[in-house]
């Protein structure tokens, strides 16, 4: 495992970018909107984060400016509907009838994520402030509920919308912890340790989490969210009582999503256990599978799915160092399989298109593995 071998991916991936859309980080097609290009807040905080730990990595200013016009752009261009600092989607979501003025948490997190890495590193006070006017609406503004089991957030605040969607709460307990972090307040610390204790207690006995506690899907890249957001607040608060479910998930998201070969796939197949939280026929045909009476047609993973993976691995790899090794087969995987001539990756191996908030997604999981292998100076063939 060599960390070069990474940044050279994470160039040429940086090298499309700039062709595909220049100074406009977070602009192009979705998979969602595949016919014209918008501007993502989610693709530009992505594609920030992983430009300014490349700065870290080679010291080169670009990256650094880079990563800062990233911040800048979100700077301008919240959501008018708050006062609080928060992002959504550029388009109206047609399924719930939610407007373009929408925030959604998984977005906002994102972005808060990258302002306090950027204080990390420049130390310039209205980096902080934005991140801390991040939390007031993620409190406030989106809210959520205060239960027996712990603290979640709303997927958004909006009808239908306000759902307890486990993810999104994980990712905002890793983003209290980071501000608990940096800052020392209590307030950021109690909201962590409630949001952690909430996703805990939804986790599965075999160790995975659904996408909420209202469905029976588990499914890859927000398995990744969820694992993202609780190494991060472990890694941060160092609670002990934590570390074995972690453990635990991190254990089962391998065994359950990934082949050892690094090929994902988009969700977990059923088992015997699950006819009563599962469409009849989709567990029957599981179950076929299993039994290998039928071939496997659960779909591979999006990209964004492997780009999350790796920076959820990676994290992982602090308490376990196993982990970056399972994270190198995931990128063998996808730089075989995935990677194309322009430097840009595939959605999946037969859906060779490039979308914004894929390649961002893929992007900064590349920075984060990069970074792990050198601080653990890695030689592992």
């Amino acid at each position: 495992m060599n960390y070069q071998d990474v940044q050279r991916s994470l160039l040429r991936l940086h090298q499309w970018r700039a062709t595909y859309n220049g100074d406009e980080l977070g602009r192009g097609i979705d998979q969602y909107k595949p016919s014209e290009a918008y501007h993502y807040a989610e693709a530009y905080a992505l594609w920030g984060i992983g430009y300014l730990t490349l700065f870290q990595l080679t010291r080169e200013p670009l990256f650094l400016d880079l990563a800062e016009k990233a911040a800048e752009w979100l700077q301008k261009h919240p959501s008018p509907k708050y006062q609080h600092y928060s992002w959504g989607l550029p388009w109206e979501w047609e399924t719930w009838e939610a407007p373009k003025e929408l925030s959604y948490l998984i977005t906002t997190v994102f972005a808060g994520r990258l302002f306090l890495a950027l204080y990390r590193v420049t130390h310039k006070k209205h980096l902080l402030k934005i991140a801390q006017d991040i939390a007031c609406w993620i409190e406030k503004e989106n809210g959520g509920e205060s239960t027996p089991d712990g603290r979640y957030f709303y997927y958004a605040n909006f009808d239908g919308l306000r759902l307890p969607i486990i993810n999104t709460t994980s990712a905002a307990g890793g983003f209290f912890a980071l501000l608990y972090e940096v800052t020392q307040e209590e307030h950021y610390y109690r909201v962590c340790r409630e949001t952690v204790r909430w996703t805990l207690r939804q986790q599965t006995t075999c160790g995975t989490w659904r996408y909420s506690p209202q469905t029976w899907l588990e499914d890859n890249v927000h398995t990744a969210f969820t694992l993202e957001g609780l190494w991060q607040a472990h890694l941060c608060c160092q609670e002990r009582e934590w570390l074995s479910p972690l453990k635990k998930g991190t254990l089962a998201y391998w065994r359950f999503f990934f082949s050892e070969n690094g090929y994902g796939q988009e969700r977990k197949r059923g088992n015997f256990r699950d006819l009563a939280k599962m469409p009849f026929r989709r567990w029957v045909k599981d179950m076929s599978i299993k039994l290998k009476l039928l071939p496997n047609d659960i779909p591979e993973t999006r990209l964004h799915g492997y780009g999350s993976a790796l920076r959820a691995l990676a994290l992982a790899s602090y308490a376990e160092p196993h982990w970056l090794k399972k994270a190198w087969r995931i990128y063998l995987h996808v730089e075989n399989h995935l990677a194309m001539d322009d430097g840009s990756y595939a959605f999946r191996e037969r859906e060779s298109v490039a979308y914004i908030r894929h390649q961002a997604h893929f992007f900064a999981g590349l920075s984060f593995l990069a970074r792990r292998l050198q601080e653990a100076k890695c030689s592992i063939p």
